[in-house]
């Protein structure tokens, strides 16, 4: 495996995660300024994606950087649990609370980077399901009818979504 990439959304120089995820064994890339095309590269070129905690102005929304980071090349992203296309698009081990869950699990990847290509086939697999003139709506209708999304897999990564 190559040098561990982990592309920034929204990124911010002044973040404390930054130095968190270079003292973990990442070199941090981001897009912010970059045409599309290099902002396409970088993001492909990256081993995981990692959307904040906090942002200013975001450019755009988290289900887009999700959505982009999946079409990339299946790059596992790293996302707040409390947004509603990261539970309904990423397998539950991509998502967090706090910078410290979010860095336990970087090491563990760095750590087992069989994990890595596991991850990537859940994202891929996950993405299958997502058809983009209906994710407006289907955010609306799953708000407003259910409390909790929650996914769960089997060891096969066959995954299923329990409303309740």
């Amino acid at each position: 495996m190559g040098p561990r990439r982990l592309f920034m959304f929204y990124y911010d120089p002044e973040s404390p995660l930054l130095h968190a995820v270079a003292a973990a064994g990442y070199e941090a890339v981001h897009g912010n300024g970059s045409s599309k095309a290099d902002y396409w590269r970088m993001l492909q070129s990256s081993t995981v994606a990692v959307l904040p905690l906090a942002r200013a102005i975001p450019p755009l929304s988290a289900g887009q950087g999700i959505v982009d980071a999946a079409m990339a090349n299946c790059i596992p992203t790293f996302s707040l649990r409390s947004k509603l296309f990261a539970r309904l698009l990423l397998p539950s081990f991509l998502s967090y609370r706090s910078y410290e869950e979010l860095l336990a699990k970087l090491i563990l990847l760095r750590d087992h980077p069989e994990w890595y290509e596991l991850l990537s086939k859940a994202v891929c697999l996950h993405l299958r399901f997502v058809d983009a003139a209906e994710v407006h709506a289907f955010k609306d209708v799953a708000k407003a009818h259910a409390k909790h999304f929650w996914q769960t897999c089997d060891a096969s990564i066959r995954c299923r979504w329990l409303l309740f």
